[in-house]
């Protein structure tokens, strides 16, 4: 942000500096002691000062869109982790619900009359 403050300050004074080397090319005065004003000269600059603003506004959104980007890769990341994280906890209770099913199973087959609902 320093860097655009910096870019708009020299692009103003070299504006000023243009703008003074046009002044004195035109150098007559009128009757009054002013300068005329050189409207073409005023619309360049003009048009320039918008350009620049717009150049840092671009500059400033694109920034803003890779912040974004990042926030939600990250997010992404945080999930798929959430995920894996899940997916062997399920892993794990299928585990352990195929094992007390073997033992329950198994003790059946010792003669226990148990009613197993599955």
């Amino acid at each position: 942000m320093e860097t655009n403050t910096a870019n708009i300050g020299e692009h103003n004074s070299k504006i000023k500096k243009e703008s003074e080397s046009s002044n004195s090319k035109n150098n007559s005065k009128n009757s009054k002691g002013f300068q005329p004003i050189n409207m073409e000269d005023q619309e360049q600059a003009k048009l320039e000062r918008k350009r620049l603003r717009n150049r840092i506004a671009a500059s400033k959104c694109r920034q803003r869109k890779l912040e974004r980007i990042q926030c939600l890769q990250k997010k992404v990341d945080e999930y798929n982790d959430k995920i894996n994280t899940l997916q062997r906890f399920e892993t794990l209770l299928k585990d352990v619900n195929n094992q007390l099913l073997a033992r329950i199973t198994k003790h059946r087959d010792l003669g226990c009359d148990l009613n197993v609902i599955r």
